[in-house]
């Protein structure tokens, strides 16, 4: 290129690009058309213009050391054209030591541009500064899914709450997918195209969300879908929040709110029960007294001869065995609400209990020519209130045999399956309707006559299912009208507290 003839010369002379040579000295040796027209001088006036009259003394520094050193460099240099404006141009500039010549490039910076763009990067970095105060201030995950890219970030904020690290997760949302509860996953997860080309603005979800530890966080995750001037949607901005400990409280206060609902049914039950009591103590109990009390007056008084009088006693007699038996019941059950029942619960034998409420209830079933037969193993042991278990069995032998007919059967039979015991008394007598057995176990139940006129009170089987489920067991009944009935309860076994 030393012939300034050469083809490359021409190509920078009339070149409309901004062109420039430089020989060692940094004189001009040509520039191009693109710089007369931008600085307005004419060639004759660039050429041997020293670097120094031209560009700022510092590029002229770099210039010299590129030089030098043998290498390129770059700047930005403001200088006034022939007219007094000032013109700011990028410049790249290179040493070429074959042809002896600095070869300089350069592009003119609009300054307007320029101070739009800096503006919008000064507000771009206000707005990242709130955002980043945002985020430090609020202790909520923010995220910002980029439904072009399919890029998703999060704030460092899941890290501190669940161990993750934040930044952009890219590529597509399996990172979220797979950190949502498998149950929650098919709710819960979106998927780019029907969020883009839908009609969603908001989403609202509350699901699980595993930390990096493996434990699972309850989140409400809220999210705003940015659509652009056609309704695509371009970007979702959300926020999600670790409410564990709030939905962990709310459960907590719900199941008080529960424990408390039963409490008041209990003691609306025992209110109802207490008026029952008192209309049993008031006129139930009350009888047999008044009626023994008549024939002794009536013996007093000489209005009976003893002959008569003896054909009364079995009657009075009959009603005041039903009234201790259930005086009997009726105390236990009082000194169970009144003391701590836990301390009573022991293990024992079944059969030894059923056999001796066998024998106590014999002579009254022998009255009706009833048999009563057993089947309980000797080996099974129960955990429960031995006491209860008495009550509880002696009540339902009564109940069949008061309401079996002469000469039937009343079979008490015992199993033990998967560490539960299950006591059953069946009968062949008179039977229930499913009405009838539905009424069963409740405050309200009626007192039936038996077959053989024996009476009651109507709430052994309330004494009974209340003492069962203390024990932690169950109590039912199956019957058939005019087939027969049978009762069952469960007590839990000794193996399962040796």
């Amino acid at each position: 290129m030393n012939d300034r003839n050469t083809c490359g010369y021409q190509i920078i002379n009339n070149s409309p690009e901004l062109l420039c040579l430089f020989d060692r000295q940094l004189k001009v040796i040509m520039a191009s058309k693109g710089v007369e027209k931008l600085y307005g001088f004419e060639k004759k006036e660039l050429q041997g213009k020293h670097i120094s009259e031209w560009f700022h003394p510092d590029d002229a520094g770099l210039l010299k050391r590129a030089i030098y050193e043998g290498n390129s460099t770059a700047f930005e240099n403001n200088f006034g054209n022939k007219g007094g404006s000032a013109v700011t141009v990028s410049w790249s500039a290179s040493w070429m030591p074959e042809e002896e010549v600095m070869f300089c490039t350069g592009r003119k910076i609009n300054t307007e541009t320029v101070a739009v763009e800096s503006n919008t990067l000064h507000s771009l970095e206000k707005s990242i500064e709130r955002f980043e105060y945002v985020t430090e201030a609020t202790t909520d995950i923010i995220w910002d899914w980029n439904l072009e890219t399919n890029e998703v970030y999060y704030s460092g904020n899941i890290k501190k709450s669940f161990g993750h690290t934040p930044g952009i997760n890219s590529g597509d949302m399996r990172f979220f997918a797979q950190h949502v509860h498998p149950d929650d996953r098919e709710r819960v997860v979106l998927y780019a195209d029907p969020v883009k080309y839908g009609s969603m603005t908001h989403w609202t979800e509350k699901y699980r969300f595993r930390k990096a530890n493996g434990e699972y966080a309850i989140v409400l995750d809220k999210g705003l879908v940015i659509r652009d001037e056609k309704g695509v949607g371009i970007r979702m901005i959300g926020a999600m929040q670790d409410i564990t400990e709030l939905t962990n409280h709310e459960n907590q206060i719900a199941r008080q709110n529960e424990k408390l609902k039963e409490h008041a049914n209990k003691l609306n039950t025992l209110n109802t029960l207490k008026d029952r009591l008192i209309a049993i103590l008031a006129h139930d109990l009350r009888g047999p007294l008044s009626s023994l009390r008549g024939i002794f007056d009536l013996f007093q008084d000489d209005n009976i001869s003893t002959h008569e009088m003896l054909n009364l006693i079995p009657s009075v007699v009959k009603k005041l065995n039903y009234t201790s038996d259930f005086l009997d019941t009726l105390l236990f059950w009082i000194n169970t609400q009144m003391e701590n029942f836990e301390n009573a619960i022991r293990q024992f034998p079944v059969k030894e209990i059923i056999t001796k409420e066998k024998f106590h209830l014999s002579e009254q079933a022998a009255q009706k020519n009833i048999k009563l037969t057993l089947a309980v193993p000797d080996d099974i042991m129960a955990w429960a209130d031995p006491d209860s278990i008495r009550i509880v069995t002696r009540n339902l032998i009564t109940n069949a045999i008061k309401f079996s007919r002469k000469q039937s059967v009343i079979a008490v039979s015992v199993k033990e399956k998967d560490q539960i015991i299950t006591v059953s008394v069946k009968d062949n007598g008179i039977g229930m309707s499913s009405e009838e057995c539905n009424k069963l176990f409740k405050a309200k139940v009626d007192s039936h006559i038996g077959t053989n006129n024996e009476s009651g009170t109507g709430m052994g089987l309330l004494f009974c299912k209340d003492l069962v489920e203390k024990c932690k067991g169950a109590i039912w009944v199956t019957s058939v009208r005019d087939v027969g009935t049978e009762f069952c309860f469960t007590i839990p076994s000794a193996t399962l507290n040796p």
